[in-house]
């Protein structure tokens, strides 16, 4: 089956763009893309325990995932989200398909399905050139795709099917040219067709195809075979990726951490400091499993250090849920441990790094001159336990004008309270002296708390304890009595939190919860990825927990509930559309 391309599509410009992003982006669409086209037509389904060819990809690939071919896991994808986000989908994949097999001469139904195997694997690999340079475009322009240094290794479940369509060189109506290890059973064609394009393939051990955009792709992974210095052998790969839940998993990757940032500050014009280089490269990898629930996606993912990292997680032991302080209609919630080690990481990983987005002295010139206070003795140094930023919503009340849509509320167990109750003492203090507000106390459901009102009382803000060890902090609109002696129905009791946030990494190290249809839709945001919009409008709610797991490794699970079509085309309509 050939999928019609439109020419406009053909001829779209190339975009400039930041580095991880964007080539994150176009990495995916193009897995969106061949995926979609070669599952749809798949009978079977394969599960699996390792990245398929993982004993073909060199150690310093940038990123390898693999897609299933079930047709139904497709067919459930293409269920999930706006009719607008499945054309987009459609559009990449007819554009992908036509530049890595249309317009080599191959129909991808006829040539390859009826002898690949059920999981298709695609590595991103670097460039030996000394002078990197990477095209961040989603472009479809051919020697755009040649500079990405794509590879995708296409398991053979018929060696006789794929025999007899490999030695086929009546298809490509150019030259052939063939080279034989016979040492390690290694194939290598390069094809190449009379408008100039060329295909290089590698055909490993009877059991693997491999095909390239490139011939120094080819010889980078033909060569890791021939010496094993693959992501098989790299240190906690298998370990970890063991440790992953991969049955009826949609996507299988592996991130390399150390590869990645080395290229990232080899072409970023202003270079990280030395001691930033070294603490990001203690990562080791990333890897993780992505798979299709009925109501949306899940990613589990285990990032791990280097063995020989000095570096060593804290593992948690014991914390609590600060998601049982909050109203069930909270919109988004932010929790973590230690706001004071949180910080000093910050400080480590930002000095004199031009990527940090506020300087951490600034931060702390800026509480000085406004509040006269010092950042990490006086309100820092009394955060070492667990903390919780959220954004809760007004609960519209007939004939009253409310200034704000929702309230700010943080929330800090402390591990000093005399300390604590100092801090409050001197700010309000300095609120009344140096700004002129309104220092009233009041008492709620039977709890001291001090209000803050504004010399023209268009800003107010509360403070006060929910228990001996928590205190609170809301600015905007008034929420104390709905945060005070909350009955059972909180956020951690409510349907949808239970849903959203995973409940078997307990207890976790963090958490975070975003009601997307409620909360983000209704702010203007900045565009922080392309089609970000689309994204959102296709999303319901996002949930993120992780786990130290040990003081090498830190396990992560994701959530994010899609909308669902009613009006689900088929393929071929969409892309004739």
């Amino acid at each position: 089956m050939t999928i019609p391309v439109d020419s406009s599509v053909r001829r779209q410009k190339k975009n400039k763009s930041y580095l991880a992003l964007k080539f994150s982006i176009a990495i995916f669409l193009i897995a969106s893309g061949l995926g979609v086209y070669c599952l749809l037509i798949q009978s079977k389904y394969f599960n699996s325990n390792s990245l398929p060819g993982n004993d073909l990809i060199p150690q310093d690939a940038l990123l390898s995932f693999s897609l299933t071919t079930d047709p139904s896991q497709w067919k459930q994808l293409r269920e999930f989200g706006t009719l607008v986000a499945q054309k987009e989908l459609d559009k990449n994949l007819a554009i992908w398909v036509d530049i890595l097999f249309n317009s080599k001469g191959y129909d991808f139904h006829k040539d390859i399905q009826p002898w690949v195997g059920n999981r298709i694997t695609f590595v991103v690999l670097t460039s030996n050139k000394k002078s990197i340079t990477i095209n961040t475009s989603v472009s479809t322009n051919s020697k755009s795709l040649q500079e990405q240094h794509l590879a995708i290794i296409l398991p053979i479940k018929n060696l006789v099917k794929a025999q007899q369509v490999l030695s086929q060189t009546s298809k490509i109506s150019g030259s052939l040219i063939q080279r034989e290890n016979p040492s390690k059973r290694i194939l290598t064609r390069t094809v190449k067709s009379p408008s100039g394009s060329r295909l290089f393939t590698a055909f490993i051990n009877q059991k693997f195809l491999v095909v390239a955009n490139n011939p120094s792709t080819i010889q980078q992974i033909t060569n890791a075979y021939k010496s094993k210095l693959t992501i098989a052998s790299t240190n906690g790969f298998a370990e970890n990726f063991s440790k992953i839940k991969h049955s009826n998993s949609f996507i299988q990757f592996y991130f390399n951490i150390p590869a990645s940032v080395k290229i990232m500050d080899a072409v970023t014009k202003s270079r990280l400091p030395p001691e930033v280089l070294t603490r990001l490269q203690d990562n080791q990898g990333l890897v993780g499993s992505i798979s299709l629930k009925p109501t949306g996606i899940q990613l589990q993912g285990i990032s791990w250090l280097n063995p020989n990292s000095q570096r060593q997680l804290e593992v948690e032991y014991e914390r609590e849920n600060m998601a049982k302080f909050l109203p069930p209609e909270t919109l988004i919630m932010l929790s973590g441990r230690n706001l004071h080690h949180l910080w000093l990481d910050y400080v480590s990983i930002s000095k004199n790094n031009p990527f940090a987005p506020i300087p951490p002295e600034q931060i702390k010139t800026s509480i000085k001159d406004y509040l006269s206070l010092d950042l990490e003795q006086d309100i820092l140094s009394w955060m070492a336990e667990e903390f919780s930023v959220s954004m809760v919503p007004n609960i519209p009340q007939e004939g009253k004008q409310e200034d704000f849509h929702a309230a700010i509320l943080l929330m800090v167990k402390t591990s000093d309270r005399r300390r604590a109750e100092t801090f409050f003492t001197k700010l309000d203090n300095i609120m009344k002296t140096q700004y002129q507000f309104q220092i009233k106390k009041e008492n709620v459901r039977g709890k001291p708390v001090i209000t803050w009102i504004s010399p023209f009382g268009t800003l107010n803000a509360t403070h006060g304890w929910l228990d001996h060890e928590t205190s609170f902090f809301i600015l905007g609109n008034p929420i104390t009595n709905r945060i005070i002696s909350l009955p059972h129905n909180s956020l951690a009791n409510s349907q949808v939190y239970k849903n959203i946030v995973s409940s078997e990494l307990t207890p976790s190290s963090g958490e975070l919860f975003i009601d997307i249809e409620r909360g983000l839709r209704n702010f203007s945001l900045p565009n922080i990825f392309p089609n970000q919009n689309l994204l959102l409008d296709s999303s319901r709610l996002l949930g993120i927990t992780s786990r130290i797991q040990d003081s090498h490794s830190q396990y992560y699970k994701i959530f994010v509930e899609l909308k669902k079509s009613d009006d689900v085309r088929s393929l071929t309509d969409n892309t004739n559309r």
